[in-house]
Order: structure tokens, then sequence, then C-alpha cells
């Protein structure tokens, strides 16, 4: 997992939401996405147990830092919107 920006883990006032994903859905994309590319050699990107880790580590920093969290999985683009937009509601105090 690339290291974020000090300015993201510093920021106070923005709403941020961490998505995450299976591991193995993950992989799969990635498998999918460097095949597109005509890049077939095994790397970090799409190996199981790094890409793991990355899905771990992620969700620790969302943990550590209090950010809401949409897994991704099983989610459409529509689906995963209208749960960060349920988000951002609670987060303004718009529960209901």
């Amino acid at each position: 997992m690339s290291p974020l920006p000090d300015e993201v883990l510093e920021a106070r006032g923005p709403f941020i939401v961490g998505l995450t994903n299976d591991p193995v859905r993950l992989t799969q994309v990635r498998r999918n996405r460097m095949l597109m590319l005509n890049q077939s050699d095994e790397t970090d990107y799409i190996d199981l147990e790094k890409v793991r880790r990355e899905v771990t580590d992620a969700r620790r920093l969302f943990r550590k830092h209090g950010w809401p969290v949409i897994d991704v999985t099983r989610r459409s683009i529509e689906e995963t919107a209208a749960s960060v937009l349920q988000q951002l509601a609670r987060f303004h105090g718009e529960e209901g």
C-alpha cells in the first residue's frame, strides 16, 4: 500500500470514506486488468498474499482514523455511490 499524503492524514474537515474489497476478488480484477494490458508476468500487484496485506493495512488505516468503510466487493458503482451519500448524510447529522 502506498503511503497517503500528509494532507489526507491531517485533514479534519473533509469527509473521507474508506472503500475495501475482498482480496480474492480484487486479485481477479487486477489479473484481468493485466491481461487486457498484455502483461502476464506475476507481480506483487496480483500476488494474493500481498493483496490480502494491502486490504488488511487499508482497513487498519480506516479504523485508526475513524473513517466509515464500505465493502464494494459485491456492489455496483450506483450502490456504492448511494452508500457514500448515506454516510455523508450521517456525517452531517441528517440520518433518517
